[in-house]
């Protein structure tokens, strides 16, 4: 499948709650989609510091214990204005797609209930 026809397709999946989609091979990354309502420059920024920080945080180490759960598939990050999902497509390269927090909706609601419980365990 080629980029283009991935992108076609996780358009289809996703629909209006597709942010932006950055692909990255071998240090270097491209935004490949932002959605027509958002600002292109913004957009881009925010993308190199996405892409700086959480590419960072998405690779590291792993003990054997974490392997002999299986090929790490995806991570995601559930932020409250946004979800983020990594998909390493190999060693050196991959996607990170930008979705709004409907996109994940039981997800975002899970992680925020478990936070809301938190608190009140603190309190």
């Amino acid at each position: 499948m080629r980029l283009a026809q991935f992108l076609e397709f996780l358009k289809d999946e996703a629909g209006d709650s597709l942010r932006a989609v950055e692909w990255y091979r071998e240090g270097e990354a491209e935004l490949i989609y932002i959605r027509d309502d958002l600002e292109l420059g913004e957009m881009e920024e925010r993308a190199e510091e996405i892409h700086e920080a959480l590419t960072w945080d998405w690779t590291p180490p792993e003990a054997a214990r974490i392997r002999e759960l299986g090929d790490e598939l995806a991570t995601v990050s559930v932020r409250r204005e946004a979800v983020l999902v990594h998909l390493p497509a190999g060693e050196e390269y991959g996607v990170v797609v930008g979705l709004e927090p409907e996109a994940a909706r039981s997800l975002h609601r899970f992680v925020n209930d478990c936070r809301a419980t938190l608190a009140d365990l603190d309190a």
